[in-house]
């Protein structure tokens, strides 16, 4: 008989679902110069990444549009990450 899956297990597999999910989405990353877009999270954003954090608490553009483009990054290595 299966276990049944612990707390944390469930976190983790409630986090992951957040991944290119646009539900609550509040952020878009546009990568390449395709500018493929990513739904993201802020809180996740800011929470991983002290660069997310700041800008999105700034005054920086990206604060206020809450669209990141990074155009010399590879879509599909954000994907892969």
């Amino acid at each position: 008989m299966a276990e049944a899956p612990s707390a944390r297990e469930k976190s983790r597999r409630a986090f992951d679902s957040l991944f290119n999910n646009e539900k609550f989405s509040d952020v878009k990353l546009l990568i390449g110069e395709s500018k493929t877009a990513f739904p993201a999270h802020r809180v996740v954003l800011g929470i991983r990444s002290s660069y997310f954090d700041d800008a999105l608490q700034s005054e920086f553009k990206e604060a206020h549009t809450t669209e990141f483009i990074f155009e010399k990054d590879s879509p599909h290595a954000l994907w892969r990450l």
